[in-house]
C-alpha cells in the first residue's frame, strides 16, 4: 500500500463489522446428500465463475458430471483465452474450449454456440493430449458452427497490446469481426473457396489497417514475434508463417483445408443449439460450464473495459445456449476460490495484496521471472502480514527483508503467495494478482446469480495462522478528485460495503480493503490425503464459511481440499443444540 494513502486511512474507527461473530455450526457431508437434491430438482445445471476465473470450475463439473444423469457438458459464447485444468488418472490435462467432462466416458461434451475457435492451437493443445492419452473423443466431442480466430487477430491482439497484457490469443479482434458480421465461421471452410476469399478480404483490412498504423514492417513484426517466444511461446509457428506468406489470404484457405477439413483427428460438426433442445426434449440434464466468470463478463458494468468479449456471466451463457427458458428453471452453481483468491488481466483490484499492474510495471512476464529467493519464507511473511493488519482492519504496510531485498509486507505477500499457490494463467504463465477473499464484490454476484457457492482450494489455509475476507472498500484519491458512478459522488473516506452499489472501476481503482481476520487451521490441515475423513471440521474453517456466508448472503455447499474432482468436502449446516 502506497504510504502515503496509509497515512490518510490508517486512524478510520474499526466497522462494528469487525467484531462481529456469526455463530453456525457446519458438518462434513457427502454430495448424495448436499449437491444431489439441488439437482435432482433441475435439467440445467450452470457452473460459472464468480469472480475473475481461474475459480476451479471443472472439479465440480466433473464432480456432477461423474455421478449424476448427465447427457451433455456445453461451453458457450467464448474462447480459449481462458484455460482450466483436470486431473485424471494421475494426469493433468489443461483444456480451453474442451469441457472438463471429456475424460468422463458416458457424457457428450460440446463447444457452441457462439464460442471463437483457434483451429490449430486446438488441434495441438487439446486434442493431440486426447489422442496421445487413448482417451475416445471421436464420438462424444461436438463442435458447432464456431466463429473462428485467425493468425491476423492474434495479430491484431499483438499489435494492440504490446506490453503483452492481453493474452495474445485474439479474442477481442475476433469477437469484433464477428460483431462486424465479417470473417469466417467453421462451416465456411466446407463450402466455397471463393466465398471463404470474399469474406477474408472483408475481414483482413482491419489488420493490414494496423500494420500501417504500427509504423511496423512485416520483417521487423516477425523479429518481435520471434523475440516475444523467448521465454515462452507466445506467438505460434503458423503466425509467423502468416507474416511470412506472400498471398496471406490463400495461405488461410490452405492452412484450415489441412488442419480442418481434411484432418481425421477434428471433431465431428453438428448443429449444437439444436442438440441441446433435444436432450433437454428428452428430460436428460445437461451443465453449462462457465467460460472465464462474472466480473471478466462484459456485462460487469465494474470491470466491462478489461474483460472479456462476451457476457460469461450466467445469464449471459444461458442466452447464449437458444434455450427456451420457460420450459427449464437452471440452476446455477457459483464458484470462488479462498484463500488466495486470483484476479486476471489488467484493472482495479481492491481486494488484491498489489495493484493488478504490479508484475507488468516490473517486467515480469511469466511466474518463472521471479527471483527464486525472493519471499521464499511463506511461512514468517504471511505471519508478518496478519500481525500487519490493524485493530480496523487497514494494512500497515511494514517492512520484510530476505536476501533479495527490502519489500513492503504487501508485496511480499503476494510474491510468496504466487510462488507458494503456482497462480499463474494456464494460458499465459503470468502471476495473478492474489487477495483475500472479497465479500463486497461477492456480495453483488449472489444477488445476481443465486446463494448456491462452492469455494475451492481452502485447503490452502493449511499454511495460514489467519485467513482475511474484505468486508468492506474505504474511497482514496492522493489528488482528492470526487469521482462519479451511476449518480453517486465518491471523496475520501466515503466506505463501500456488501449490498451497497458497487460502482465502476474508475472508483474501484482508488478503494482500498478493510480486512477481517479469521484465525486459521493451522495443524488441523484439511488437504486430501493429510486430513482424517471422521475428524469435524476445524473451527477456522467453519468460521471462515460462516462469515462469508454472513457478509454475502451465500449458501455454501462445497469446499476443496485438492486438485481432483473427488478432493470436494460437501457441507451441511446443523444445529449444534
Amino acid at each position: 500500500m502506497d504510504k502515503e494513502v496509509y497515512a490518510a486511512i490508517k486512524d478510520i474507527q474499526p466497522l462494528q463489522e469487525l467484531s462481529l461473530n456469526p455463530i453456525k455450526f457446519y458438518n462434513a457431508s457427502t454430495q448424495e446428500e448436499v449437491l444431489n437434491p439441488l439437482i435432482d430438482k433441475h435439467q440445467i445445471i450452470i457452473v460459472a465463475g464468480s469472480f475473475f476465473g481461474d475459480e476451479g470450475k471443472g472439479k465440480t463439473v466433473h464432480a456432477i458430471a461423474a455421478n449424476q444423469d448427465v447427457e451433455i457438458v456445453a461451453r458457450v459464447n467464448s474462447g480459449a483465452n481462458a484455460g482450466h485444468t483436470v486431473c485424471f488418472n494421475n494426469k493433468k490435462f489443461i483444456f480451453h474450449l474442451v469441457p472438463s467432462s471429456i475424460v468422463e466416458p458416458s457424457v457428450k461434451s460440446i463447444i457452441g454456440p457462439e464460442c471463437l475457435m483457434e483451429p490449430l492451437d486446438f488441434m495441438a493443445d487439446e486434442i493431440q493430449p486426447l489422442v496421445d492419452n487413448n482417451i475416445d473423443y471421436k464420438e462424444r466431442l461436438i463442435v458447432g458452427n464456431v466463429h473462428l480466430v485467425t493468425p491476423y487477430h492474434r495479430l491484431l491482439d499483438l499489435l494492440t497490446n504490446p506490453n503483452n497484457t492481453s493474452t495474445l490469443r485474439g479474442m477481442g479482434p475476433a469477437s469484433a469481426s464477428k460483431v462486424s458480421r465479417r470473417g469466417l465461421r467453421i462451416n465456411d471452410v466446407f463450402n466455397s473457396k471463393e466465398e471463404q476469399r470474399e469474406k477474408l478480404k472483408l475481414d483482413i483490412g482491419n489488420f493490414m489497417a494496423w500494420l500501417n498504423c504500427s509504423e511496423k514492417s512485416e520483417k521487423e513484426l516477425i523479429e518481435f514475434c520471434e523475440g516475444m517466444n523467448k521465454d515462452i511461446k507466445r506467438v505460434p509457428n503458423h503466425v509467423i508463417q502468416f507474416l511470412k506468406a506472400e498471398n496471406k489470404i490463400e495461405f488461410l484457405i490452405e492452412l484450415y483445408q489441412e488442419h480442418i477439413v481434411d484432418n481425421p483427428n477434428f471433431p465431428k460438426i453438428e448443429d449444437c443449439a439444436l442438440l441441446l433442445r433435444k436432450t433437454l426434449k428428452e428430460g436428460k440434464k445437461v451443465i453449462i460450464e462457465g467460460p472465464q466468470s462474472y466480473y471478466l463478463s462484459n456485462g460487469s458494468e465494474q470491470y466491462w473495459r478489461n474483460g472479456a468479449s462476451p457476457d460469461t456471466s450466467a445469464y449471459g451463457i444461458l442466452a447464449a445456449t437458444r434455450i427456451n427458458l420457460k420450459e427449464y428453471l437452471p440452476l446455477i452453481l457459483n464458484i470462488h476460490k479462498a484463500p488466495g483468491s486470483s484476479r486476471v488481466g489488467r484493472g482495479a483490484n481492491p481486494f488484491g495484496f498489489v495493484p493488478q499492474d504490479y508484475y507488468s510495471k516490473k517486467g515480469i512476464r511469466t511466474l518463472n521471472d521471479l527471483d527464486k529467493g525472493a519471499c521464499a519464507n511463506f511461512d514468517k511473511i504471511q505471519a508478518q502480514y496478519f500481525e500487519s493488519i490493524q485493530e480496523n482492519g487497514i494494512l500497515n504496510p511494514t517492512q520484510y527483508v530476505d536476501e533479495s531485498g527490502e519489500y513492503q509486507i504487501n508485496e511480499a505477500m503476494a510474491i510468496a503467495s504466487v510462488k507458494k499457490h503456482g497462480e499463474k494463467g494456464a494460458t499465459t504463465s503470468k502471476p495473478r494478482g492474489i487477495g483475500c477473499f472479497d465479500c463486497v464484490a461477492h456480495h453483488l454476484v449472489n444477488q445476481v446469480q443465486g446463494p448456491n457457492l462452492s469455494i475451492s482450494a481452502v485447503d490452502r489455509g493449511d499454511d495460514y495462522d489467519y485467513v482475511g475476507i474484505v468486508i468492506a472498500y474505504i474511497y482514496y484519491n492522493k489528488d482528492g478528485e470526487i469521482i462519479s458512478s451511476n449518480g453517486k459522488s465518491y471523496k475520501n473516506g466515503d466506505l463501500i460495503r456488501p449490498g451497497d452499489p458497487l460502482p465502476c472501476s474508475d472508483v474501484l481503482y482508488y478503494c482500498r480493503p478493510i480486512i477481517k481476520k479469521i484465525k486459521g487451521w493451522k495443524g488441523e490441515p484439511i488437504a486430501a490425503g493429510i486430513r482424517d475423513p471422521n475428524a469435524p471440521l476445524p473451527q477456522g474453517v467453519q468460521d471462515l464459511i460462516a462469515n462469508i456466508e454472513h457478509f454475502t448472503g451465500a449458501k455454501i455447499f462445497s469446499i476443496g481440499n485438492g486438485p481432483e474432482s473427488d478432493n470436494i468436502i460437501y457441507i451441511k449446516e446443523h444445529n449444534n443444540n
